[in-house]
């Protein structure tokens, strides 16, 4: 696992766009990436099983903060068609956590374009069980920040990815508020889906709000 104030790993390498279409790497430097465990993860098919492979058992906590980038995502900024990662985990420590980003944010991915499956973030377990059992005895959300910078217009924050297309993320859940006050979209699991999504056995629990668009 990831421990600490210094596991920010940031990324320029890109060189696909939204719709999928190929970008001239003169405009390499254009969006960048960042994440507590890697800013772009790209995993190419494996040549025998023609089957993705993939990236598993992470966990980053304790001190983090991204404050400059396009994309940002609590454990990878971009997430590419032909990658996964599996049993990763994001825990919260209150106040000294932020993850801030222009365009798409979220907890786990930024922009993701593959799997994710058995993603987490939520509190350490102590303290995510006081939280938890506050919920169900008041029927409200308590005790619980703000992981996601809100000083300016984010496109889409959610709770999972910010931002997946043709992608996948199942057996996976969100206990973090997700906040996007000055921004356009926030979701609970995903802030802005497109195209063919699947979402299989996910769940939310933190609040949701943002200037325009809102989801569970």
């Amino acid at each position: 696992f990831l421990d600490g104030s210094q596991t920010i790993s940031y990324a320029t390498l890109y060189n696909e766009n939204i719709d999928g279409s190929k970008s001239d790497l003169s405009k390499i430097n254009e969006v960048s990436y960042a994440g507590g465990f890697a800013g772009v993860l790209i995993i190419p098919e494996d040549s025998n099983t023609k089957s993705n492979s993939e990236v598993y058992d992470i966990t980053v906590k304790g001190g983090f903060n991204i404050s400059n980038s396009d994309n940002a995502g609590g454990i990878v900024g971009y997430l590419s068609n032909n990658s996964r990662i599996s049993e990763v985990k994001f825990e919260l420590a209150d106040n000294n956590q932020l993850i801030k980003g222009r365009n798409f944010v979220g907890g786990i991915v930024g922009e993701s374009y593959g799997v994710i499956n058995k993603a987490v973030i939520e509190y350490a377990q102590e303290q995510q069980k006081e939280i938890d059992n506050s919920i169900e005895s008041n029927n409200r959300i308590t005790g619980t920040y703000n992981l996601f910078k809100t000083d300016i217009k984010t496109v889409s924050v959610g709770g999972i990815a910010g931002y997946i297309k043709n992608g996948t993320i199942s057996n996976s859940y969100a206990k973090v508020n997700v906040i996007n006050s000055l921004g356009f979209i926030a979701g609970g699991i995903v802030g802005y889906a497109e195209d063919k999504v699947v979402l299989n056995t996910v769940y939310t629990t933190g609040a949701v709000y943002s200037a325009e668009i809102i989801g569970g």
